[in-house]
């Protein structure tokens, strides 16, 4: 009898577990599978030549799991970090406040260097010559960044990551910065009605292609 309860207690907690990654498809956003809905152009810093150079992002929708997915290249690694919609939605709230302190910052006449907030995330990556993916965990770091009184970025930085496969296999993103017309093009790209705009535009398409049978 023991027994027969403990496994019940098992089921019973590994379908909770289950239950917290499900979404009821009433509340999807859509039944397709990932796809890529939109890509942009921020920066990272190169500490050697003391420049920026482009940093290229390319945003996916799993509208089946209402995430977002934002993948970078560099040097060695492809690199993708995973946002659901309460993450998303946090990282929306702080790219307001960036908003609201580049005003304030503008009319002040000041620099300022500030945390606005961190955000936990799933995060994956493959070597550049690799088909072989590893899969993390990293905190985002949200930060404001004055250049100068006239320039404030938003900068995001990341924490080193430990591949669940391998803990000793480790990763950490560069740094991302965005001028402000480049976080007003992010602040579009992850809202829910330029997703759903993107989920509608790629069903068109796929309806479109199953014509041609």
């Amino acid at each position: 009898m023991k027994k027969y309860t403990v496994f019940l207690l098992i089921l019973f907690f590994f379908g909770c577990a289950t239950m917290g990654n499900f979404i009821r498809p009433e509340n999807r956003w859509g039944d397709l599978p990932g796809f890529i809905y939109g890509k942009m152009t921020a920066k990272k810093y190169n500490n050697v030549w003391k420049i920026f150079n482009d940093q290229k992002l390319d945003f996916y929708c799993d509208s089946q799991k209402n995430t977002v997915e934002i993948y970078s290249n560099d040097f060695i690694y492809r690199n993708g970090i995973t946002f659901t919609n309460e993450s998303r939605l946090e990282l929306i709230k702080n790219i307001s406040k960036y908003f609201e302190w580049e005003a304030l910052a503008i009319k002040e006449n000041v620099t300022l260097e500030k945390e606005v907030g961190q955000i936990r995330t799933p995060t994956a990556w493959k070597s550049n010559n690799s088909d072989k993916w590893y899969h993390g965990e990293a905190n985002i770091i949200i930060k404001f960044f004055s250049q100068n009184t006239k320039r404030h970025q938003l900068l995001i930085n990341f924490s080193e990551a430990h591949a669940t496969e391998n803990y000793y296999i480790t990763n950490k993103i560069d740094e991302i910065y965005f001028d402000k017309a480049e976080v007003e093009e992010l602040n579009k790209l992850l809202s829910i009605e330029n997703i759903k705009s993107g989920i509608e535009k790629q069903k068109a398409k796929a309806s479109t292609e199953m014509k041609f049978k």
